[in-house]
């Protein structure tokens, strides 16, 4: 999949509501003209590429929307245009935190939250349009697909990385959720007649294998009684099922909307749903207690700089589970607490190992969070620490709690592997733009600068794109190149 961006002015958005909504302060800075975009909300001017429509409620008090007389009813987006809002919003404005023409990037959060107040918008706008549709034919429901599917990736990947914002109040985690349940339902719905090619099983397996591994996260945090529930605001682990709370629920899942498919030669699951079964096996794992299996099946990668797609899908796929590895981790360490012999120590090089953890230190910390004993040996002249197995029951104590229940980014590492864009350490180092002058020189092209500062322009060949470069935001969340985030979802 790629992203159409819009080339013509009011494509996602009336004219008629972009500057009633200026009048009443509510145009976001994301859809104001570079000149207007620090202004204060009511001297905001729209800028007509820009501009994204709201979602707005039916009900009455639904601001803008309640004085919908002095707005032209008639204006509708067509498919096509619901597609480039979709593309807009999620391969520039949540790729790059800012629109085109404004240099300060916003905090993720921003871009997130403005982001998904629009394609709630989409999503009644394409409901309105399939609904109007008397014959809705193979092309347009294709399309659909794939702006629902490029939904699903969005939610997915936002929820992972905004799981360490600590301003609870920022963002809110109820309606996130309830944004990817409706995106991956009405991706479902488009497959009333079975699937019928392989373009459209491809698409179906990864949407499946997402629900059932938002499924299996939700059962996962569900039946862990070591740790509290999640609370309300707080961010959930996983989404459960609409048909049953149980594993059994997955598999209704396969049941209604590919079983009976016989038109490819009678394949199996396995061979024309590969991502599925994926998923199905690691819940068949966790059902078992075979919790190492589920850690080397969402572990596995294929080396390679680029996202492909199949790696996108394993990311995606660890996004969906990363909040409850810990708690998974927590079972296998709970499994060989009881295996081992009584005071057997194991050292955290092994640990680390087993429980895929990436360094024997934070396999031994792991440890000792969930209430396991630590002892210290000294071999030659150098300390090795161990855990002491079946010397005290799991126990997770209040203050390890937060690490454990919602370990937020520290997962990045295991989510997207070892990569260069992963650490934001690497900042890009200014070259002296005097270098290799003499005093004499130094001198006169620093007179020459104070002479005309406009002649010169020092800075231009050192500035770097900083789309490229991994940063951190107001809010301490690490944000990855738009190139990164765009192959994540795209």
């Amino acid at each position: 999949m790629s992203f159409l961006f819009p080339t013509k002015d009011w494509t996602m958005c009336s004219s008629d509501e972009a500057f009633e909504r200026a009048s009443f302060k509510e145009l976001s800075s994301f859809e104001c003209t570079a000149l207007t975009y620090k202004l204060a909300p009511k001297d905001r001017v729209p800028d007509p590429m820009k501009c994204v429509k709201k979602y707005r409620r039916n009900a009455a008090g639904g601001g803008v929307e309640s004085k919908k007389n002095t707005c032209k009813s008639d204006w509708k987006r067509s498919l096509h245009d619901l597609v480039m809002s979709t593309d807009y919003l999620l391969g520039r404005i949540f790729a790059r935190q800012q629109s085109d023409g404004i240099h300060e990037k916003e905090s993720l959060v921003k871009a997130v939250n403005f982001v998904d107040d629009r394609i709630r918008a989409i999503q009644v706008d394409l409901t309105t349009l399939l609904g109007s549709m008397s014959d809705v034919d193979g092309r347009s429901l294709g399309v659909v697909r794939e702006i629902q599917l490029k939904i699903i990736r969005y939610h997915i990947l936002s929820r992972y990385l905004l799981s360490s914002l600590d301003a609870k109040d920022k963002y809110e985690w109820k309606f996130a959720d309830t944004a990817l349940t409706t995106a991956i339902t009405c991706f479902l719905a488009t497959y009333h007649n079975r699937p019928r090619n392989e373009v459209e099983i491809n698409l179906l397996d990864e949407v499946l294998s997402y629900a059932s591994l938002l499924h299996v996260a939700a059962i996962v945090r569900r039946n862990e009684l070591a740790v509290p529930p999640t609370s309300v605001t707080s961010q959930s682990c996983g989404i459960a099922l609409e048909n049953g709370e149980g594993f059994s629920a997955i598999l209704r899942l396969y049941r209604k909307y590919a079983i009976n498919h016989s038109d490819k030669g009678l394949k199996s699951c396995g061979e024309l749903y590969p991502k599925y079964a994926a998923a199905l096996k690691i819940a068949i794992c966790i059902d078992s207690g075979d919790f190492l299996s589920v850690l080397k099946t969402l572990n596995s990668r294929k080396p390679g700089a680029l996202i492909s797609g199949e790696e996108r899908w394993m990311i995606l796929s660890r996004c969906c589970m990363a909040q409850v590895i810990p708690i998974i981790r927590m079972g296998l360490v709970r499994r060989y607490n009881k295996s081992f012999g009584k005071q057997e120590k194991v050292g955290g090089e092994d640990l680390s190992r087993v429980l895929h953890l990436p360094s024997p230190s934070i396999a031994v910390e792991f440890c000792k969070n969930i209430g396991l004993p630590i002892c210290t040996t000294t071999t030659k002249e150098v300390q090795h620490d161990s855990v002491v197995m079946k010397a005290s029951p799991i126990s997770v104590a209040a203050e390890n709690i937060t690490s454990i229940t919602n370990p937020g980014r520290s997962m990045d590492q295991f989510v997207f592997g070892e990569r260069d864009w992963l650490s934001c350490d690497a900042l890009p180092v200014k070259k002296d733009p005097y270098e290799g002058l003499s005093s004499l020189q130094r001198a006169l092209l620093k007179l020459k600068i104070q002479e005309d500062p406009n002649e010169i322009d020092i800075d231009d060949d050192n500035d770097q794109n900083n789309d490229d470069l991994t940063r951190k935001d107001e809010d301490g969340i690490i944000i990855f190149p738009e190139k990164v985030l765009q192959s994540l979802i795209g």
